[in-house]
C-alpha cells in the first residue's frame, strides 16, 4: 500500500510539474527578428526604445521572450541573454539596446548644438542630416546615410506634431532619444550595412 501511495504522489507531482511547464511555455512568444522582439516589448510595456544594430548583424536569429513577468527590465535581460553581443540601458528615459563593443559608433558623436523651434518631422529629417559633427563623421569614414525617417503609427504617415528642441553638448544618441520623446514616436533604429559597412540607416518610427 505504501508503494502505491508513493507512486500516486509521484504521479501527481509529475502532473503538476508538467502543467507548470506548459503554462510557462504558453506565456513565451518567439520572434523571428530582434526588431520584432523589441517592437513587441515596446508595445507591451508602453515604452520608447532605441536599437543600434551590431556590425554584420543581419537580424535573422529567433528570440523567445516571456513578457508575463510584468517587468520590462526582466524581459530585456531575457533578450540580451539570447543576443550576448548586446546590452541595454535606460538613457534619457528611453530603453536603448546596443552592441557591447562598438568603439566607433555614430551615436557617440558629440553635438555642440542643436536648436529648432516649431520643428516638424520633415524638418527634423533635414536638420539632423546637416549637423556638422554628424556630416564630418560620415565623410571621414566614407559612409553614406539613408533617408532619415520619422513615422507616427506607420511609415509613410509622418507626425504632424511641431516640437521645440534645444540641446547643447550632447551625444547623437541623446538627440535621437530626445526626438522620439518629443514627437511621441516609439523608437529609433541605427544600423550599418554593406560589404564594407559603407552605408548607414537612421530611422525613427
Amino acid at each position: 500500500m505504501s508503494n502505491f501511495i508513493s507512486l500516486a504522489h509521484a504521479f501527481v507531482l509529475t502532473a503538476c510539474l508538467n502543467a507548470m511547464l506548459l503554462t510557462v511555455s504558453t506565456q513565451a512568444e518567439t520572434f523571428t527578428t530582434l526588431r520584432g522582439a523589441i517592437d513587441n516589448v515596446a508595445a507591451t510595456f508602453g515604452i520608447q526604445v532605441g536599437l543600434e544594430y551590431g556590425a554584420q548583424d543581419k537580424d535573422l536569429q529567433p528570440i523567445t521572450l516571456d513578457v508575463s513577468v510584468k517587468s520590462v527590465e526582466a524581459v530585456l535581460n531575457q533578450l540580451v541573454n539570447q543576443k550576448p553581443d548586446y546590452v541595454w540601458s535606460f538613457v534619457d528615459n528611453v530603453y536603448d539596446i546596443y552592441p557591447k563593443s562598438n568603439p566607433d559608433s555614430i551615436l557617440d558623436v558629440r553635438i555642440h548644438k542643436f536648436s529648432a523651434k516649431g520643428l516638424s518631422s520633415k524638418e527634423a529629417a533635414s536638420l539632423v542630416g546637416e549637423i556638422p559633427e554628424v556630416k564630418e563623421w560620415l565623410i571621414s569614414r566614407s559612409v553614406s546615410r539613408r533617408d532619415f525617417q520619422i513615422c507616427a503609427g506607420s511609415c509613410g504617415q509622418p507626425s504632424e506634431k511641431l516640437v521645440t528642441v534645444s540641446l547643447k553638448d550632447v551625444t547623437f544618441r541623446t538627440l535621437l532619444n530626445t526626438l522620439i520623446r518629443a514627437f511621441g514616436t516609439t523608437d529609433w533604429t541605427v544600423g550599418r550595412f554593406g560589404d564594407n559597412q559603407e552605408y548607414i540607416g537612421i530611422y525613427l518610427d
